[in-house]
């Protein structure tokens, strides 16, 4: 057999382990001698195979001996529903029909003005691709379909509960006694008071009541005084107008009083008067008597 260096292909035989044999610079069952070709032209890198041959390992996209042809990824046709596939060194991509989406065109869409359908309220706005749910808080999903719980992402423990506030679309955490915050993550400070002294707690509370009681205090001042002035107001007016009326009765009573006394003493004067001229009538009546007895006599 000639074993020719152009012949290598013939005299080349498998062997089971790695050997220092000169066909092992060709690769197995070819002509093809990488001592003398590059297989990095395409990104490979020789290597030697299980019978110690040289190989050219490609990288991904490219393969024959000495990694010289493109890979064409959509002989295997990943690309789905018609779509069409384009092949560009290790990658692809699939351009899909209306109608479908995602990256091998798998799934299917309507868009609004077909009628996409959004949930709970949700509203519909249209894509490059199809559309989207907006959907109202505390609504979740491709179609706003599932009902968030706050409550299942969130956690008050061990502190506090969490409640869903399902109308306001948030959550609330109700916490121990002795801790608040969000989260009922803060531990509320204890003050430990001397003896003779008021925890701070306290005495803002104490200070609390002193106001409460002094502001109730001020207000009853005020209005006792502001009735006490009406008192006195309503009282001095009273007071004028009974002045009035009594100085008006006093006048009345001077006036009836005056005419009185004048209508007694035109009386007297005239029983006077008549009392007089009966004396004198009968002290005229005595004086002719006594005339009229002298010239009888006579």
């Amino acid at each position: 057999m000639n074993c020719s260096w152009e012949n290598k292909i013939e005299c080349c035989v498998e062997t089971a382990e790695q050997t220092l044999d000169p066909c092992t610079d060709y690769i197995y069952g070819t002509n093809i001698s990488l001592a003398k070709n590059n297989c990095a032209e395409k990104g490979g890198v020789r290597s030697r195979d299980v019978r110690g041959h040289y190989r050219c390992a490609c990288k991904t996209g490219y393969h024959g001996h000495l990694c010289e042809q493109q890979t064409d990824h959509c002989i295997s046709m990943p690309c789905k529903n018609g779509a069409s596939c384009t092949s560009s060194g290790p990658y692809f991509s699939c351009k899909c029909k209306p109608g479908y989406r995602g990256d091998y065109c798998e799934e299917s869409y309507i868009t609004c003005d077909q009628g996409a359908v959004c949930h709970n309220d949700g509203t519909c706005k249209p894509t490059d691709d199809g559309y989207v749910c907006d959907c109202k808080p505390n609504y979740a999903g491709t179609h706003c379909e599932k009902q968030h719980e706050h409550c299942e992402t969130v956690t008050c423990l061990p502190h506090g509960e969490c409640f869903n506030l399902t109308d306001l679309g948030t959550f609330k955490c109700y916490c121990q006694s002795d801790y608040t915050g969000r989260l009922c993550n803060s531990r509320i400070a204890k003050t430990t008071a001397t003896p003779g002294e008021t925890a701070p707690q306290e005495v803002d509370q104490n200070f609390l009541i002193i106001m409460a009681v002094c502001a109730g205090l001020i207000c009853l001042t005020v209005a006792a005084f502001v009735y006490m002035r009406m008192k006195q107001k309503r009282i001095g007016i009273e007071s004028q107008y009974c002045s009035s009326r009594a100085e008006v009765s006093t006048r009345s009573t001077k006036r009836t009083n005056s005419a009185t006394g004048y209508s007694k003493a035109t009386s007297a004067w005239a029983y006077i008067k008549s009392r007089a001229g009966k004396k004198r009538s009968a002290s005229q009546q005595s004086s002719r008597t006594y005339e009229y007895s002298n010239v009888t006599r006579r």
